[in-house]
């Protein structure tokens, strides 16, 4: 029996819809975002749930209802808002530390509060105000208002530089721009207006 060519023409395979073969589920290929590390020319729109295993960056405008994250939020390099420990409230570049285990502390302003690690009921309002307490049941509103503070407690200094080199006093209430700003031990005082210390 002699062998029979086989060719080509006998046995290819037509798509029916040839002419949408481009097409994925009817969908044109430039619908598509290819993986690569240069940005794509595409719109992108996600209905329901996704991870993101890595960095997502966005240049220009994003619009989201809901953003959870696990832990902060940074503005470039800076941590700008966290909740880190039990019932804090971290806000500003660097306010607070990410490794508070204290509770019940609100710091607000740049570095506020940032030495605070595991004391309670701390509520700093202002630029530096706090900067290195690490004291209990303290307020401080004003720019670096009780800003040496590092173990006194129960203090409530009202204004700029307000109790600034207060290191360890208890229980004292200044009121007003550089009010016992330069003494740093005091205790169960209340001063207010602008005094220079001897």
């Amino acid at each position: 029996m002699p062998w029979t060519p086989i060719t080509s023409a006998l046995y290819n395979i037509k798509s029916i819809s040839a002419g949408n073969s481009e097409l994925l589920c009817g969908v044109p290929r430039s619908g598509f975002i290819a993986n690569s590390s240069s940005p794509q020319n595409a719109d992108l729109n996600i209905a329901g749930s996704g991870i993101i295993d890595g960095d997502l960056s966005v240049a220009g405008a994003f619009t989201t209802a809901l953003i959870s994250v696990d832990s902060q939020y940074h503005s470039g390099a800076d941590r700008v808002l966290s909740i880190a420990g039990s019932q804090n409230a971290l806000v500003g570049r660097n306010a607070g530390t990410p490794k508070v285990s204290g509770s019940g502390n609100a710091f607000f302003g740049n570095f506020s509060g940032s030495s605070n690690t595991t004391r309670i009921a701390n509520s700093t309002f202002g630029a530096d105000a706090g900067r290195t307490n690490n004291g209990t049941a303290n307020s401080y509103v004003g720019r670096s208002a009780g800003y040496a503070n590092t173990s006194g407690g129960d203090n409530s200094f009202f204004g700029n530089d307000a109790g600034r080199f207060n290191t360890a006093g208890q229980n004292n209430m200044f009121v007003g721009a550089l009010a016992c700003s330069s003494t740093a031990l005091v205790h169960n005082k209340f001063q207010r207006g602008c005094v220079k210390e001897a």
